[in-house]
């Protein structure tokens, strides 16, 4: 006797409703959203933390609109993909934000000098003015210096004002692209004026989004990534540069 042998079925109806189960089966669905989850938080990341947009926000919306689960139409998948979603920020998300601040932080390291005189970073700022062809006062530099009795610490801080594309008045000094703060160095000796103080760190740096570095933390922080002359200042604060506060009257001009 012949064994019996299934003829395949012709039947459009038998054969989309087959075609649908398999594709929508847990493992199928599994597989391509891992791999769309996977490449949607790489990208998300990738995105976010080289844009100038705030990161959670950023990577919130980024998933959000790559993956459309209310739209799915599959509520019985909805808690494997939502675990999914967890595990997936959980590991990549983590490796890559860890590996890019280890980047940026051993760059930013990198990059900043030990110590510095305020009358050079004036003069990098200018420096691109006189490439130019720029002829007169190009950009901005004023400074504050607090008198040690009105000080927190012991001994000067400076209030500094700069900012590389335009030139302002004392005035209008609030419209500076960057504030930073300079806190002294210890004293040589208990019995040395303040007034030989002329070098310091940075204690504080702020730009027109708000404040970028502070320390102790009291002051709330901006989100955004600071760029050009906040991001250099940025390095310097975080390598702990030590600033010389050369000049009171610092060069602004170029082509006199």
């Amino acid at each position: 006797m012949k064994d019996k042998v299934d003829t395949p079925t012709t039947d459009i109806a038998q054969l989309a409703a087959q075609a649908l189960a398999n594709a929508t089966a847990p493992e199928r669905v599994k597989e391509i959203v891992d791999k769309q989850i996977a490449k949607t938080v790489e990208n998300a990341i990738e995105q976010a933390t080289r844009s100038f947009s705030p990161f959670g926000q950023e990577l919130e919306r980024k998933i959000s609109e790559a993956l459309k689960i209310n739209d799915l139409n599959l509520p019985s998948y909805n808690a494997l993909i939502s675990g999914m979603v967890l595990k997936q920020v959980e590991t990549i998300a983590s490796d890559l934000i860890e590996g890019r601040l280890k980047e940026d932080i051993a760059q930013m390291l990198k990059n900043a000098p030990k110590s510095v005189k305020l009358s050079e970073i004036v003069e990098e700022m200018r420096a691109p003015h006189e490439s130019d062809g720029g002829f007169g006062e190009v950009v901005t530099c004023i400074i504050e210096r607090e008198d040690p009795r009105d000080s927190t610490c012991f001994g000067p801080e400076w209030t500094i004002y700069l900012d590389d594309s335009a030139y302002y008045e004392h005035r209008e000094k609030t419209s500076c692209d960057v504030t930073l703060r300079i806190r002294h160095g210890l004293k040589t000796d208990l019995n040395q004026d303040s007034d030989e103080l002329h070098t310091g760190t940075i204690s504080s740096l702020r730009d027109y989004t708000g404040v970028i570095a502070s320390e102790g933390g009291r002051e709330g922080f901006t989100t955004n990534k600071p760029y050009g002359l906040a991001q250099r200042l940025l390095a310097m604060y975080a390598a702990e540069t030590v600033i010389e506060v050369d000049e009171d009257e610092v060069c602004t001009s170029v082509g006199d």
